[in-house]
């Protein structure tokens, strides 16, 4: 007597656009950020400038922070590498200033990893419900970019690779949605 599971939900670029429209800064600049790095929500928390190859065209995925805690990421295979999108490193090169390499790319006042559970409900759902946008959480995004990938033609190997997945069955299985377009 199991519940079975929800759909899921993996966001569109359309969708990703209109959210950032409806979001202040830096809160549009952290929805690109998740929608073009395919991070976990612990990994966002826990990127620092110093992750960031020179010209921000790679972001080290370096350490996860899950409420107060830093620590390591959920899995060796997500201690890895992943490419960064132009328009994502003109955003953050814009944003860094004279942010030391130790310093949390999201923060809150005090320079600690910022709490997006808090973020949440403050700043993004009440803008995206004014300007009448859905909200499924954090992880939409990640199998958003997934599907995009996919249906680009990307090899699933290579998005298995950016996800940081160590098996491509969960890849494919969880993260490609089928776009109602394909179908």
């Amino acid at each position: 007597k199991a519940h079975e599971p929800g759909e899921t939900t993996a966001y569109s670029p359309g969708e990703v656009a209109a959210m950032m429209k409806a979001l202040p800064p830096p809160y549009d600049l952290l929805i690109l950020f998740f929608a073009c790095s395919g991070c976990r929500k612990s990994e966002v928390r826990g990127a620092q400038w110093g992750d960031f190859s020179d010209c921000y065209t790679t972001l080290s995925i370096a350490r996860a922070v899950w409420g107060t805690v830093i620590k390591d990421t959920k899995t060796r295979a997500s201690r890895a590498n992943i490419p960064i999108v132009p328009e994502l490193a003109t955003r953050l090169a814009a944003l860094r200033g004279k942010a030391a390499a130790g310093a949390f790319v999201f923060h809150n006042r005090d320079g600690r990893s910022l709490d997006l559970d808090n973020a949440c409900r403050r700043i993004i759902v009440p803008a995206l419900k004014k300007a009448g946008i859905s909200w499924s959480g954090f992880h939409g995004f990640r199998r958003g970019l997934a599907t995009i990938l996919h249906s680009r033609s990307v090899p699933d190997k290579e998005i298995q690779r950016i996800l940081r997945h160590s098996d491509l069955a969960t890849t494919m299985r969880c993260y490609v949605k089928a776009l109602p377009e394909s179908t």
